[in-house]
């Protein structure tokens, strides 16, 4: 792995780095290819079922991967090489997508080879997860982290109106194949500009299954004090965050306005992650990054505390951003995750982090639902602030070692492909 850079990392420096660019561009056709994929198969379940029930359990299968089996698939990253699996996973996604796309696959069929592909998703990323800090060093990888949240907000943002027009264009089964063939460019784009590595185990080092070591990332996350602190830090500021977009339309209602303020609340967030991200990336040191994690995770929920006063549109729009703006410092959190762990175990622990914070939103939208059936949006966004408030406040009781620990991430070198995992 190359040596930490002494200085901020600029986006020129990242984008000279070729096999990042393949990386890259790989994830990035492939999400914004999955995002049209969830409108084209919303729209088609519908036409043929006329269930909205099962138009919305579409919507929920980005989740379902992660929670059903998360951990156990990302396993997979650390027992095999890096761009054989990101191929193979692009690859078989084609594969499974150009078939549904093909027109009279019964809709069980359908929905079957969906699934499959889904669940393709977290071998994927988790081996992104685990190549990215071999061919980027220390900042230039935060970077990175900052650059892929933020493409991730745009694409979706983009690919679900991209979505809507192709679907409207060329027929959802269209569009799946569309989605399918950002895949196979995807595959294509990793086997070119992606150097062929070992596996991080070997033979010798796996232990006797795939199961078990699943168990020994779960376990190493709850034994590690530095990268549990942090990876429940990153899982609380996504649960807070998602409650707003989660109750903006009945929030809206509360405010009386009509559904054009849904879409603003909801893009309210996500505009403040963007700019908090470039903010953060750019203008403010490594070190600092670090030391602002916490502060920046507390920030981000006295905003939405302050919904509890009911304040007009535009108010709640702001504080809305300032809470997104505020969740950059899941960035340097992410980052310090990875390059604290070995690389015989980045695999895993992106799995259980990715799993985490899944669920972690999942109980946000779900919880904060419920609760708004007896409670008004806006007191159920107030409380969820103030949940946000006092985990973090938690974390910070026992975050004064690990803060000292990861402190010096950035005065080490990263830790060697060969050194035993901590």
């Amino acid at each position: 792995m190359p040596q930490a850079q002494a200085h901020t990392a600029t986006f020129r420096g990242l984008a000279s780095v070729g096999e990042y660019r393949a990386v890259f561009a790989a994830d990035t056709l492939s999400m914004i290819g999955d995002q049209v994929a969830v409108v084209a198969l919303s729209v088609m379940v519908y036409q043929r079922s006329g269930s909205p029930l099962l138009a919305a359990l579409v919507y929920s299968l980005s989740f379902l991967p992660w929670v059903a089996g998360g951990p156990v698939l990302a396993a997979l990253a650390d027992r095999m090489p890096s761009r054989q699996l990101l191929v193979g996973c692009t690859a078989a996604q084609f594969v499974l997508i150009g078939v549904a796309a093909i027109p009279g696959v019964p809709l069980a069929g359908l929905l079957a080879l969906v699934t499959v592909a889904a669940f393709l998703a977290p071998p994927f990323e988790a081996a992104r997860g685990a190549l990215l800090p071999d061919i980027l060093d220390d900042d230039r990888y935060v970077l990175a982290t900052s650059v892929s949240l933020v493409t991730h907000q745009a694409g979706q943002l983009a690919g679900f109106v991209a979505g809507g027009a192709l679907v409207a264009l060329v027929s959802p089964g269209g569009a799946l194949a569309i989605d399918a063939a950002t895949f196979l460019a995807a595959a294509t784009l990793i086997r070119m500009g992606v150097r062929a590595r070992p596996a991080a185990t070997t033979g010798e080092e796996r232990t006797t299954s795939l199961w078990r070591e699943t168990v020994d990332g779960l376990r190493y996350v709850a034994n590690h004090k530095e990268v549990r602190g942090l990876v429940l830090l990153v899982w609380l500021v996504a649960l807070y965050l998602v409650v707003p977009e989660a109750l903006a339309p009945a929030y809206a209602a509360e405010l009386q306005r009509g559904p054009e303020a849904v879409g603003i609340l909801m893009a309210a967030a996500a505009a403040g992650v963007i700019a908090g991200s470039a903010l953060l990336t750019r203008l403010v040191s490594p070190g600092r990054r670090l030391q602002l994690m916490r502060p920046l995770a507390l920030l981000g929920a006295l905003p939405l505390v302050a919904i509890a006063a009911r304040p007009t549109f535009l108010v709640s729009v702001v504080c809305f951003v300032i809470g997104g703006v505020c969740s950059a410092s899941m960035i340097p959190a992410r980052a310090a995750v990875m390059t604290a762990v070995s690389a015989q175990m980045r695999g895993r622990v992106f799995g259980v982090a990715a799993t985490g914070l899944a669920l972690a939103q999942v109980v946000g939208i779900l919880g904060a639902g419920a609760a708004a059936q007896i409670l008004p949006a806006s007191g159920v966004i107030a409380a969820s602030g103030l949940l946000g408030v006092l985990g973090v406040a938690l974390l910070a009781r026992s975050s004064a070692r690990q803060a000292g620990a990861v402190r010096s991430l950035e005065e080490q070198p990263p830790v060697p492909a060969s050194t035993p995992a901590l």
